[in-house]
């Protein structure tokens, strides 16, 4: 389960209360909230602004195919759940679905057709709105068809009268998929360099085997204590966190370390 927050308002930009909860089980849940504009978060006296962001439990990212040159590289829900293979995830139309986009101004076609949507991924409570949108962002560089403009905590989603709704179900979290995806794309800072080959005419010298030098083992904690807390950028300390946490240490070490960084430290921001 969880929650959108609505106005009865249906295309309305201006507007930025949103003061109606709506939990969500069902994709009939859903089709009925999305009729409204919505947002994801809960939001201090039920405004709508970063600064006023509470708590939030579902992920909602924009698919426009704005990149799409044809229906061969439409991207579509079934591809989306492809690509969050195990993730638990909604989906529904936008008000531009199949919808061509014409320029008010000039009256010129701007977009062809073409299906446009939202997906809405369910994900453990959090309260930090930084966080919040520092994953979205995360998964927007990993899969780049994702809108980064709607990546903020506190976008607001147009109401559709008639939306089509899908449902995938699924038991992976979505934290940890991001996870990953981002260990397996990253790349060395330095390319490698190739070992010099031996001159053809000159066979290389045999060298003597030697045994392979057992390590002693490594103390992971006493490896985090050598990180200097203080000096991580907020997205770094995170990536520390859900490194331990992939490692299957709980979250009291996460916390112990972040204590060192006295300046920062927020007690229960873990």
């Amino acid at each position: 389960m969880f929650h959108l927050y609505r106005s009865n308002a249906v295309q309305q930009p201006t507007n930025r209360f949103y003061p109606i909860c709506e939990p969500i089980e069902t994709a009939e849940q859903l089709a009925h909230a999305v009729k409204f504009d919505h947002t994801a978060a809960l939001f201090r006296d039920n405004r709508r602004s970063t600064d006023n962001f509470i708590q939030t439990d579902v992920l909602v990212l924009d698919i426009d195919n704005a990149e799409a040159a044809g229906p061969a590289e439409w991207i579509t829900p079934d591809t989306v759940a492809a690509d969050l293979n195990g993730i638990e995830m909604y989906t529904a139309t936008s008000r531009n679905h199949m919808k061509a986009k014409i320029d008010s101004a000039t009256g010129e076609l701007r977009a062809l057709p073409c299906p446009r949507f939202h997906c809405y991924v369910p994900m453990d409570t959090t309260t930090d709105a930084k966080l919040y949108a520092t994953t979205k962002k995360a998964l927007c560089d990993l899969f780049p068809y994702y809108d980064s403009n709607a990546a903020d905590a506190a976008r607001f989603i147009y109401g559709h009268p008639k939306p089509e709704v899908m449902y995938y179900p699924g038991d992976r979290n979505i934290i940890e998929l991001a996870l990953d995806l981002t260990i397996a794309n990253t790349k060395p800072s330095k390319p490698q360099t190739p070992p010099r080959p031996a001159p053809r005419d000159i066979p290389s010298p045999k060298r003597p085997v030697t045994r392979r030098r057992e390590l002693p083992p490594v103390d992971l904690t006493e490896v985090l204590y050598t990180i200097p807390a203080g000096a991580l950028h907020y997205k770094e300390w995170v990536y520390v966190g859900m490194v331990l946490h992939k490692l299957g240490f709980t979250v009291d070490l996460w916390d112990a370390w972040s204590q060192t960084d006295a300046a920062r430290y927020r007690p229960g921001e873990c």
